[in-house]
C-alpha cells in the first residue's frame, strides 16, 4: 500500500474510532416524572347579541342615494330656508321647504289692482261722455268697412 493512503486511512480509522466510544459511553437517559400541565386560569364572559354601531375613520366622496332638482316658480330673494331643505333633510311633496321675498311680488299686484281700477274709472267716464252725447242726439256711429278683393 503506498504511504500517501495510509495516513488518511489511519485518521478516518481513528475517527470511527473515537465516535464508537462516545457513543457506547453515553450516559443512560433518565425518565422523568410526569410533570403536571400547568393550569392556566381563565375568565369566562356569557355573550348576547346587542347592536354596535362601529365607527370607521375613512376618506372619500359621498353621493346622495336620491337627489331632487329644486325649482322656483318665481324669482326672489330667499329669505327662510327650512330645516327639510339643509343637509340630511327629509321632505315630503307639497312641503315649504324655503321661504321667498314678496314685497315686489305685492307691489305689482297692487300697481295691477291699480291700473284695473284707473280703467274703470276711464270706462265709466266714457259711459257719461256716451250717455250725455246720446242725450243731445248727437252720437257718433261708425260705419263698417269694406273689403275690396281684385
Amino acid at each position: 500500500m503506498p504511504r500517501k493512503l495510509l495516513l488518511p486511512l489511519a485518521i478516518v480509522v481513528a475517527c470511527v474510532v473515537i465516535v464508537i466510544g462516545l457513543y457506547s459511553s453515553r450516559p443512560d437517559a433518565q425518565k422523568r416524572s410526569s410533570v403536571p400541565e400547568p393550569v392556566v386560569q381563565v375568565d369566562t364572559q356569557t355573550i348576547a347579541l346587542t347592536d354596535e354601531t362601529v365607527w370607521l375613520p375613512s376618506r372619500g366622496l359621498m353621493t346622495a342615494f336620491q337627489s331632487s332638482t329644486l325649482s322656483a316658480q318665481v324669482s326672489g330673494e330667499v329669505i327662510e330656508v327650512t330645516d327639510a331643505a339643509r343637509a340630511q333633510g327629509q321632505f315630503q311633496r307639497g312641503d315649504s321647504l324655503i321661504k321667498i321675498d314678496d314685497r315686489d311680488y305685492r307691489a305689482a299686484l297692487e300697481l295691477a289692482e291699480a291700473n284695473v281700477q284707473e280703467a274703470q274709472v276711464a270706462l265709466q267716464q266714457e259711459q257719461a261722455q256716451a250717455n250725455r252725447l246720446s242725450g243731445t242726439g248727437s252720437v257718433l256711429t261708425r260705419t263698417p268697412r269694406r273689403r275690396i278683393s281684385c
